[in-house]
């Protein structure tokens, strides 16, 4: 994906509002983290604190990213 000159790469399961797919958040984030060189962003199906929790852990594994830094 960079190659094709991406920046980064958003990530949404399937429990997220009006997507389709049948992977979970829980599983594609950290397969997608381990497949790519590339900062990746957790998107949708996050209802509250226990499900965030787990992704944040997998998140830590790289520079955090803060709204006005691109």
């Amino acid at each position: 994906m960079a190659a094709w000159g991406a920046d980064a790469v958003i990530v949404q399961g399937g429990e997220g509002g009006g997507h389709t797919g049948e992977v979970a958040t829980s599983v594609l984030l950290p397969q997608v983290v381990d497949a790519v060189d590339l900062p990746v962003v957790a998107a949708g199906g996050f209802h509250d604190g226990r499900g965030w929790s787990p992704r944040w852990r997998t998140a830590r594994r790289a520079s955090p990213w803060a709204p006005g830094s691109c």
